[in-house]
């Protein structure tokens, strides 16, 4: 975790949250150091490296659907749902979502560093770079539409979502 990440951390352990809508973020509630060190942790969803890294040799917009397939199996409903609520949560503080948009670029370039090697391809090869990138902006977008709406089946949907783009995004 960076500095600056830690120390806004620790501001936001110390600050009363007025304006929740959902289970870490009620009215007048203390937001816990710990739970903030949990949402800025860089492990947020260890599952998705650990299957990425076991996939196949492949095509990598496939080698991350299966990522993905396999990584949210690995989680029991209790833990998605934990997950889900973490990560609303750091969308809706500011200073948690400037730390997690400032090590993206870390997060991403391993993803790319795997991917390349399950394609047989150099990490810095463009279509790399693409094809994790339009699998990451499918999964964000699905995500949002999960931040919105608990009642969806994010899991589900990110795998509809994937098989769509797998397929050639017809319409």
């Amino acid at each position: 975790m960076t500095e600056i990440a830690f120390v806004a951390a620790l501001q936001l352990g110390q600050r009363r949250v007025g304006h929740a809508q959902h289970a870490f973020d009620q009215p007048g509630r203390t937001v816990g150091v710990v739970g903030l060190l949990l949402v800025l942790g860089r492990d947020r969803f260890p599952p998705l490296i650990e299957a990425l890294a076991a996939q196949p040799p492949g095509a990598p917009t496939t080698v991350l659907h299966g990522a993905f397939r396999e990584a949210f199996a690995a989680l029991s409903a209790k833990e998605i749902a934990a997950g889900h609520e973490r990560e609303v949560f750091a969308a809706t503080v500011p200073e948690l979502l400037v730390a997690n948009l400032r090590r993206s670029p870390d997060l991403i370039g391993e993803v790319c560093a795997i991917v390349a090697d399950r394609a047989g391809c150099a990490e810095d090869d463009p279509r790399i770079r693409n094809a994790v990138g339009a699998v990451l902006g499918v999964v964000a977008m699905v995500w949002a539409q999960w931040a919105r709406n608990s009642r969806l089946d994010g899991p589900a949907e990110i795998d509809k979502a994937l098989a769509h783009l797998e397929s050639g995004l017809s319409l």
